[in-house]
Formats: C-alpha cells, sequence, structure tokens
C-alpha cells in the first residue's frame, strides 16, 4: 500500500510510450533481433500490457489496455520461445483459461531433446529460451508440466559457467550466432527467475 503513488508513476511513464496503434515500440537493439519486426514489437506490447494489470478505477490504464489488445489481436506464427512465453502470461492475466492452455502446450511442445528452449524456437537450448520457458510452466502447474520442469531445471544447473553466468548467443543478426554480454545478462536473469519461481525438480 506504501508504494502505490510509485506504481502508478510507472503506468504512466510506461503508457508514455504508447503508439497511436496501440503498440509499443521495441526500443535500443530490439529491432535488429533476428526475428520480424512484428513479433518483435507484439512481445514488447506484451510485456508492456503485463506490467499495467487492470486497476479498478484507473480510466487512462483501461484506454491503454484496450488500445494494446486490438493492436496484439492480428494473428502471428511466432518464431521464438519468448513471444509463446509472454503471450501465455498474458492469455492467463486476462483469465483466457483454454488460450492459455494452449499456448502453455505450445511451449512444452517447442522442448528440446536436451530439456531447454532456444530463444528462438527450434534452435539449440540457451538459457534465455529455457529460463523464460521454465517460468511460464511453473505458473501452469499439471503433471505432464513437472516433468517438463524437471528437465528444463537440470538442463539449467549443468550449463551454469563457474563464474555464475549462463553464456547466452545474441539475439541480434550482427552477432551471428555468437555470446553477447546482452544476451548473457539478459539469459542469466531468466535462467534465475526461472530457477527460483519453479517447483524443486524431481527426484
Amino acid at each position: 500500500e506504501d508504494n502505490q503513488e510509485e506504481k502508478a508513476n510507472l503506468r504512466r511513464l510506461t503508457r508514455a510510450n504508447q503508439q497511436a496503434d496501440g503498440s509499443f515500440k521495441p526500443g535500443g537493439q530490439l529491432p535488429r533481433q533476428r526475428r520480424t519486426l512484428e513479433e518483435t514489437t507484439q512481445v514488447s506490447t506484451m510485456w508492456a500490457l503485463l506490467a499495467l494489470p487492470p486497476t479498478e478505477g484507473d480510466k487512462q490504464n483501461a484506454k491503454a489496455r484496450k488500445k494494446a489488445l486490438q493492436f496484439l489481436a492480428t494473428d502471428l506464427k511466432p518464431e521464438s520461445t519468448e513471444w509463446l512465453v509472454a503471450r501465455y502470461l498474458l492469455d492467463k492475466q486476462l483469465g483466457e483459461g483454454e488460450l492459455a492452455r494452449q499456448r502453455s502446450e505450445a511451449i512444452l511442445a517447442a522442448q528440446n531433446d536436451d530439456g531447454g528452449w532456444g530463444w528462438l524456437i527450434g534452435e539449440a537450448s540457451d538459457a534465455f529460451g529455457t529460463g523464460a520457458a521454465l517460468y511460464a510452466l511453473s505458473r501452469a502447474g499439471g503433471e505432464q508440466n513437472s516433468a517438463a520442469i524437471g528437465r528444463a531445471q537440470r538442463f539449467l544447473t549443468s550449463t551454469q559457467g563457474e563464474d555464475g553466468a549462463w553464456q547466452v548467443p545474441g539475439t541480434k543478426t550482427s552477432a551471428k550466432g555468437k555470446p553477447t554480454d546482452t544476451a548473457t545478462y539478459w539469459g542469466t536473469a531468466w535462467a534465475v527467475i526461472g530457477l527460483c519461481e519453479s517447483e524443486p525438480a524431481p527426484k
């Protein structure tokens, strides 16, 4: 309750970056990632929406959410695990139980044989894709997800570097599949989030 004013300020700052079409424009290096700009824009918009949860009495927030959801109504075939995760979390926030279930099944279907996920679907497993997927599946529950969660946890705990980080290939085209500092920071953060938020791995 003590930080309600701070949260309101953060919501205002987030809404200030909304575009006329309802999207939230990806900044920095994001437009140069190895996926379509449309998908990157959708992901940025979904993360912004998740940071703008329904707030009773906040008409500006409701208006911004409505515009963003209209923008996201355009369907696409996702290239990235990150899109699947963000869409699953958003559907869950919206109370769309059946859609959320379908998204969690799509995440499961994209799991690699080693227990991990690539940031891009079908690519070699990395901490970014695996940590994000692990976080989402930990929210979905279910016996089938439990087995996948255990495999993902084992992938992460077996691939962590001696320095505590996970080396992650850069998400930009120019990285040419080589680890970059930014991707390593992102991936390490997601790995820690996924491991902390998921249940202990099955024995």
